[in-house]
């Protein structure tokens, strides 16, 4: 499970920042990942990579330094076996010299549903004249609409069920997020930017309350435990092996300075005395082209 939250502004929009994003990867300690790297030789591209048998190379959220982002949202609820790897969406779209319109466009035209569980993909262009932010939904539980353009200057989040149902922490969050932000616009905050949205990632409380989410885990045979410890921006389940495993914020100022950072849970995690490894990623993007 993953949580985003983003705000992309045109140009000349809410002073300091092109881009601030936030998001979590969840996911079972066991499956093997590297942590945030270039490509071998091809240092275009940035990302985690899955190095699951079968799943070798996919990513959950990737840039280049284009300023192409693609994020992988997978909905809880729909993981049958034998599907297509939903990691290489991502990885695609930064590895290509395709427009995120254009990406997501063929991507609808392509897919058949039954190919793939449930997921949310998440396109930005934070380079250039021109940003843009898009998304395209498939799950047996939404109706098909094909891809969404997304507004500049809004702040957008997405989390593991449909955008018709979000559950509470995507809901509760968004403030939160505006609020991060709006406190830390300068140059001189950036550090207090990125210390600040890392702890909002890691927050701990739950929305026990949450009925979309307990609804899901109802149908799944999800226990109120584990059910609870999913409610979390941060989720902790030690008794199941799995959890918040990367934290990632990206900044990408008005001179097109763009700042990933990356926190990781180190792996084997020792659950009474957990650690983590920050990478930091700084690089230019070209903000004229048209």
């Amino acid at each position: 499970m993953c949580i985003l939250f983003f705000q992309l502004n045109d140009k000349g929009e809410c002073g300091t920042y092109r881009l601030v994003l936030a998001n979590n990867r969840d996911e079972y300690w066991a499956r093997p990942t590297s942590t945030a790297a270039y490509w071998g030789e091809n240092d275009n591209c940035l990302s985690s990579l899955d190095q699951e048998p079968g799943r070798e190379g996919g990513t959950w959220m990737g840039i280049n330094k284009q300023g192409k982002i693609g994020v992988l949202l997978n909905i809880l609820g729909e993981n049958l076996p034998n599907r297509k790897g939903r990691g290489f969406l991502a990885r695609d779209f930064i590895a290509s010299n395709t427009s995120a319109e254009t990406f997501l466009q063929n991507l609808s035209a392509d897919v058949v549903t039954s190919e793939y569980n449930g997921f949310h993909l998440v396109l930005l262009e934070a380079g250039g004249q021109h940003p843009s932010a898009m998304y395209l939904t498939e799950s047996s539980e939404h109706q098909r609409r094909g891809p969404q353009r997304l507004s500049l200057g809004d702040l957008h989040a997405f989390g593991n069920s449909t955008v018709d149902k979000p559950w509470q922490k995507v809901e509760q969050g968004q403030p939160r997020f505006q609020k991060i932000i709006e406190e830390n616009r300068s140059p001189e905050s950036k550090n207090k930017l990125v210390d600040s949205l890392l702890d909002f990632l890691n927050d701990k409380q739950q929305y026990t309350t949450d009925s979309v989410l307990g609804g899901t885990c109802r149908e799944l045979g999800v226990s109120t435990v584990i059910k609870d410890e999913r409610s979390a921006n941060c989720v902790w389940s030690p008794s199941i092996m799995y959890g918040t495993r990367t934290n990632t914020v990206i900044l990408v100022d008005s001179n097109g300075r763009c700042d990933y950072i990356e926190r990781s849970l180190v792996t084997p995690v020792d659950e009474n005395d957990p650690h983590t490894t920050t990478e930091t990623f700084s690089f230019n993007i070209d903000m004229t082209s048209t």
